[in-house]
């Protein structure tokens, strides 16, 4: 690909004019939209730079995202590009293609801030030699990344690490100067939620030029991140299956090992003591089991490090043993803290229980769950509207619902 030159204005950079057509052109790598001022286009051309080699480089410079982007290409297309200013510099250089693993390299060496990018497209990509040479600290994102994509050796080598660290964040795209302390907190926009493009329409309003795009949390292609999460889906799966004392998923390849595996069940001892052998990074979770369900002689057995979350579960439990454990150790292990890691999120004993609702809704279509259930593996969901809309009666359902509370007290006999 032959050096780009910067262009400080392009024609139609400033005008605001939508059309379907060009929009679908520009996403083909075919046209360059005339409305340049608009969102909407500026998307689907960074869209069309990004799958397109050698589309719309006359406007390289014209504005920064499109210098990203033109720059992310070039390096995807094996080519590294002259960049002398922050806002030329690319965060995401491994979608939708990654470049070979001589070209990482060569551009670490070139511009050496882009070290942990680097990482995260060795992640992406399987470059584990490269991984290596790059002696990074263990980053979440790049832990997450390799996940997504199964390079299980650099997930394995960041995991086995017993601190990580965030470098990065996908929702202002910038890298860190120096890296801080950090978890595995599942806002990571992984490769493969990049395969799902938001759609764009015709605005309903032509004065409102931006109805027909919905925004975004995240942007680290300059393109929209879907919001799915299959992994969470999968460690529910896993999950009841442990709750229920099937430890037929719970293999060697197996990585969506939950961590709530005590709500709205227990598993049994011998399920939890074959569980620790199966997989040995679930003794948290297990320790949480023991606590609760007062499986002493377990306990003893797996030795557990103190965390914030067993530490809190000790304090309410009826058996001293397991606070007293747990403060003998916290001066020699330290002690774990859960509580910015939304995966690893407990409530107290107390508060485990679903909470009920008494307010029937007359429609529960686009219905928003509550946020006020039992944290579960990053979620936290309560359906008690939905629950109790499908277990009253219709009559309850008419005209604005019924408040329960009010309709119960009715009945009640008038003692006065």
């Amino acid at each position: 690909m032959a050096a780009l030159t910067k262009r400080p204005w392009f024609k139609g950079i400033k005008k605001q004019f939508y059309d379907e057509e060009d929009c679908l052109l520009a996403t083909r790598g075919q046209k360059i939209p005339q409305g340049l001022a608009l969102t909407i286009n500026q998307l689907c051309v960074v869209r069309g730079i990004r799958y397109h080699p050698g589309f719309a480089t006359e406007l390289y410079g014209v504005r920064p995202q499109f210098t990203r982007a033109l720059n992310a290409r070039s390096i995807m297309s094996n080519a590294i590009p002259e960049m002398t200013e922050p806002e030329d510099f690319p965060y995401c250089i491994w979608y939708p293609e990654t470049a070979t693993e001589a070209t990482y390299r060569e551009l670490v060496a070139r511009y050496p801030q882009m070290k942990y990018l680097v990482g995260r497209a060795c992640a992406v990509a399987g470059y584990y030699k490269l991984f290596k040479e790059l002696d990074l600290l263990p980053e979440s994102h790049i832990a997450e990344e390799a996940r997504d994509n199964k390079q299980w050796a650099i997930f394995d080598d960041i995991m086995a690490e017993n601190v990580r660290f965030n470098a990065m964040d996908d929702y202002t795209r910038t890298v860190y100067e120096k890296p801080v302390v950090g978890y595995m907190n599942g806002d990571t926009a992984v490769r493969s939620y990049l395969e799902v493009k938001t759609k764009f329409k015709k605005p309903a309003d032509e004065r409102n030029f931006e109805a027909g795009r919905r925004s975004s949390y995240f942007d680290i292609t300059e393109d929209d991140r879907p919001e799915h999460d299959g992994l969470r889906i999968d460690m529910a799966i896993n999950a009841r299956f442990i709750m229920n004392n099937d430890l037929s998923r719970i293999t060697p390849e197996c990585r969506s090992l939950p961590y709530c595996i005590w709500y709205p069940a227990i598993p049994k001892q011998s399920t939890c003591r074959e569980l620790v052998r199966r997989a040995p990074s679930m003794k948290p979770s297990i320790s949480m089991v023991c606590i609760l369900a007062d499986y002493s002689d377990l306990w003893d057995q797996i030795d557990p490090d103190p965390d914030t979350n067993l530490m809190e579960a000790a304090r309410e439990c009826h058996n001293p043993k397991y606070l007293s454990d747990l403060e003998s150790k916290v001066g020699e292990r330290g002690c774990t803290d859960y509580a910015f890691d939304m995966f690893c999120t407990s409530v107290p004993r107390v508060r485990m229980f679903e909470p009920s609702q008494t307010s029937v809704l007359p429609d529960i279509r686009g219905i928003v769950p509550d946020d006020d259930g039992v944290p579960y593996n990053g979620y936290q969901v309560g359906m008690a509207h939905v629950e109790l809309f499908v277990t009253v009666s219709d009559d309850f359902k008419s005209g604005n619902g019924t408040d329960l509370n009010r309709y119960y007290d009715s009945l009640a006999p008038n003692t006065n």
